[in-house]
């Protein structure tokens, strides 16, 4: 089979069927599907065994629950073809019937393309559309400042994703590429896109089309909810990340820059501007002057004196003595 889908099942029983009929629907046919599900305590397992019986495109497996990147990481090991593509899928998002056939065709145009995504809609827990959404990337222009990439913008750089935009489960990846990553981060339970992303940004080019193929659903259990946040790890290894090809280091330190010097103290400054605006509408301080004047300083200190940046290339340069 030409590509690969991969869907992480946790909990999902409610929205398991339209998921697998998503897959099965689609225009595209060259395709099989690998589902695990992570010891699901609603027997979502049951459920898909069913769904899936005498479905020949389909297997389906069981793990203890070690979050979603090593459930990834698990659907990949159990490929038994040489797809050309992989997605992966949660369990209850859907997918646009034509996802795969325009996915597919990009990549299969585009061969300096590894990884390609697009655009998503959300949808509520009986899957009603509630609103289109915008893959959200920022990279730098010519004056080194952020600027939000234009829908008509296809290649994405790396120092998008290093800066923790633009990625997100409504991609497609290149097999061949995907395997030359580390895989997914099995501790980055809320930045294992961005990790993957970086990964895969630092091997091929990376688009996103201007199309929305993707229905995520909103719900109380998304993963994005959740209070786990591990962004410190994130950042402590794309900061610290060391290549043996001096080209790639040259772009994380590039990158390194632009995030420390310009794109987070604007960040801070941005935050602080809309913290104020809350403040002073509701005219009732609960901690928030305190959390301008802590956005305020840290804006200074890294849009003027470059802290953040000067320590970490300081480290960067001790790790390799």
């Amino acid at each position: 089979m030409e590509t690969t889908v991969i869907i992480g099942v946790y909990n999902n029983i409610s929205y398991l069927e339209e998921t697998i009929n998503s897959i099965k629907s689609q225009t595209y046919i060259n395709w099989n599907c690998i589902i695990i599900d992570n010891d699901s305590p609603d027997n979502s397992y049951d459920l898909i065994e069913e769904i899936i019986k005498d479905d020949r495109r389909f297997k389906c497996f069981k793990k203890k629950n070690e979050g979603p990147s090593s459930c990834r990481n698990f659907g990949v090991s159990k490929i038994d073809t040489n797809p050309k593509y992989i997605h992966f899928l949660d369990g209850d998002d859907v997918l646009d019937k034509t996802f795969l056939n325009t996915m597919c065709s990009y990549l299969n145009d585009n061969t300096d393309v590894g990884l390609v995504g697009c655009h998503f809609n959300t949808i509520d827990t009986n899957s009603k559309f509630i609103q289109t959404e915008i893959r959200s990337r920022v990279a730098k222009n010519s004056l080194g400042l952020p600027k939000l990439l234009k829908s008509n913008e296809f290649n994405t750089p790396f120092v998008t994703f290093f800066s923790a935009t633009g990625m997100g489960p409504f991609a497609l990846f290149r097999a061949s590429t995907f395997l030359k990553t580390n895989g997914y981060e099995n501790g980055f339970w809320s930045h294992e896109d961005a990790d993957i992303f970086c990964q895969m940004a630092l091997l091929a080019n990376v688009h996103y089309l201007p199309f929305h193929l993707y229905n995520k659903r909103i719900h109380s259990h998304n993963l994005t909810t959740s209070t786990f946040k591990n962004y410190d790890e994130f950042r402590k290894k794309w900061d610290y990340y060391d290549s043996k090809d001096v080209k790639i280091n040259a772009k994380i330190e590039e990158a390194i820059k632009y995030y420390y010097c310009i794109h987070s103290p604007l960040r801070d400054l941005k935050i602080a501007f809309i913290t104020l605006k809350v403040l002073l509408k509701n005219k009732k301080d609960s901690g928030q002057l305190k959390w301008i004047n802590e956005l305020l300083r840290s804006c200074i200190d890294n849009l003027i004196f470059k802290k953040q940046y000067k320590e970490i290339i300081k480290n960067r340069k001790l790790l390799k003595i």
